[in-house]
């Protein structure tokens, strides 16, 4: 059975092409189009680009041209989709970007009408609208299933900011990467204050989400957790080269603070919490729990464990401990808040360790130069972008 059997094609769908604007595109069209390219680009296969901004795979991965490969290129658009959609911001440099910048695209706000049922996975159950199996399932070039990629069903109308912020905190979004769910709900919860402003006062007042709204949302939850990865990916990385000596009288103490519900989460992200790597789309149920009570129920979950796509980038391309060597930590003076903000408040007065009972948690010094570091190469890589569509 081909691609077109499987999409279930009839001719009068396929001949619209899609322009990747939701506005514009039906939901079979969306999904269709996203189908083929994931196939044809081999999306769960990409590594980091290459320095001039192509795509590159983890094997010898060929795109092979035929008469009826070009024609069903022109057909979904694929040229457009990867120079204007998916290569054409300046976050691909980040660890995995590309392929968490795909998983972004495939939360659709409707079903599809022509669809091939399947059962649910084992150990998964469907939606209460039956949305997990109205979806078809991603497949490679040699037709298996593609397990961390599934299209999820985002509800735009009578839907709560809760019920948004553990959708998108549950999602697969990033989840080659061992981020605590507390972690993800606050950047969700961070990123939906932006988005809706005072109508995420009350997590649990009901609205409709336009699609302006839903873009600014996914994109923005998805850009904060990359950067929020690619961060602690080189903290991780600097902080095992350059390990901090204290003497017996430097010994960070144990400190009390009021605030103490922020050190756990912070000590959580060190456990490694897993999340499970195949959770079924959520359908628009409303939700009671707090998110403390949604935090200790992820956390108990089976978690699939971290398998990062690509090498570790190399600390020199972001940060040369050389011309900025840290400087000796002192015993911690103020204890950080859940938002990063509040850490580039604490470490204003000097270089400081977040620590409990003598463990050392997290060097703030360190921690913001990893994240102006991300930042900086972030805006040389716009920098480039604009140049390219100047010379273009």
């Amino acid at each position: 059975m081909g691609l077109l059997d499987l999409l279930g094609s009839s001719g009068s769908a396929c001949t619209t092409i899609p322009t990747f604007d939701e506005s514009k595109d039906s939901i079979d069209l969306q999904i269709k189009s996203l189908l083929y390219i994931f196939k044809r680009l081999c999306i769960h296969k990409v590594t980091p680009l290459t320095k001039e901004g192509k795509l590159r795979h983890v094997d010898a991965f060929e795109m092979q041209h035929d008469p009826m490969s070009d024609k069903l290129d022109r057909t979904y658009n694929l040229d457009f989709f990867l120079t204007s959609v998916l290569l054409d911001d300046e976050h691909r440099v980040l660890v995995d970007f590309v392929k968490n910048k795909f998983r972004s695209l495939c939360f659709v706000s409707g079903l599809p009408c022509i669809s091939r049922p399947s059962s649910p996975v084992k150990g998964e159950s469907a939606n209460r609208d039956g949305s997990l199996s109205s979806f078809p399932q991603f497949t490679d070039s040699h037709g298996r299933k593609a397990s961390s990629f599934h299209f999820v069903l985002f509800p735009m109308e009578n839907v709560t900011v809760e019920e948004l912020v553990h959708l998108l905190s549950t999602s697969e979004l990033y989840l080659e990467h061992s981020v605590p769910f507390i972690k993800r709900f606050n950047i969700a919860s961070e990123t939906a204050k932006k988005v809706f402003g005072a109508q995420s006062a009350d997590p649990q007042e009901v609205l409709n989400v336009t699609p302006r709204q839903k873009q600014r949302l996914i994109y923005g939850y998805l850009t904060a957790l990359a950067k929020h990865v690619q961060v602690m990916r080189i903290y991780e990385e600097y902080t095992k080269l350059h390990p901090l000596v204290y003497s017996d009288s430097q010994k960070p103490a144990l400190q009390h603070s009021p605030s103490q519900h922020s050190l756990k989460s912070l000590k959580s992200n060190e456990a490694g919490t897993k999340r499970h790597g195949n959770t079924p789309p959520l359908s628009p149920t409303r939700l009671h729990s707090s998110p403390t009570k949604l935090a200790h129920k992820r956390s108990s979950t089976n978690m699939l464990k971290p398998k990062p796509s690509i090498p570790k980038l190399q600390l020199e391309e972001l940060y040369n401990p050389l011309t900025s060597p840290p400087r000796p930590a002192s015993p911690i003076r103020k204890v950080a808040s859940k938002s990063e903000s509040s850490d580039s408040e604490n470490n204003k007065s000097g270089s400081l360790t977040l620590s409990e009972g003598g463990k050392e948690i997290l060097r703030l010094d360190v921690y913001e130069k990893c994240k102006i570091a991300v930042q900086d190469k972030i805006g040389a890589e716009s920098k480039k972008i604009l140049a390219g569509r100047g010379s273009s």
